[in-house]
């Protein structure tokens, strides 16, 4: 027999504040898990350090403030609940584009979602959610395009 069970993932939740970011993400969740039935919550990305571990004692001040503070509550939702969180920050990365390479890109894109029947988010998080097959074969040939696309346009013509 299948048993269904709710959970929420969530992303780069934002700063600790009252009026945005992570304590409002915090009880939207709250609420949300209130009317649902959620086992579990998954939280990936940048969402300890804004410049990385600094190995000394301001990382646990940090932990405290940006994770436990604001999603410590998330607790009462039931003694059951837990939060899993993959740990990041921001790699940073910077390439200047030019406005012939902006325009390529955003015309390829379209053309990508036209023929994809989606966009890259759309198949990668809802339907590989949904175990789509359509999605999967989307999702893995817009991965393998991007690798070829980096490595053709680093390597081999070294822009």
């Amino acid at each position: 027999s299948t048993q269904e069970f709710g959970f929420i993932a969530v992303g780069d939740t934002g700063y600790v504040s009252e009026k945005s970011g992570a304590i409002v993400v915090s009880r939207a969740i709250r609420e949300y898990c209130a009317a649902e039935d959620c086992h579990f919550a998954l939280m990936a990305g940048d969402n300890i350090y804004h410049s990385g571990a600094s190995g000394d004692s301001g990382d646990a001040v940090r932990f405290e403030s940006r994770l436990i503070l604001p999603y410590g509550p998330l607790t009462a939702i039931s003694d059951s609940f837990r939060i899993y969180v993959a740990l990041g920050n921001e790699i940073p990365f910077s390439v200047p584009p030019s406005a012939l390479m902006l325009v390529l890109g955003g015309f390829l894109v379209g053309l990508g979602v036209f023929f994809g029947g989606g966009c890259t988010s759309g198949h990668g998080v809802c339907g590989m959610a949904r175990f789509s097959v359509r999605s999967f074969i989307a999702t893995l040939s817009f991965m393998v395009t991007t690798f070829v696309t980096v490595f053709v346009i680093r390597h081999m013509l070294g822009l």
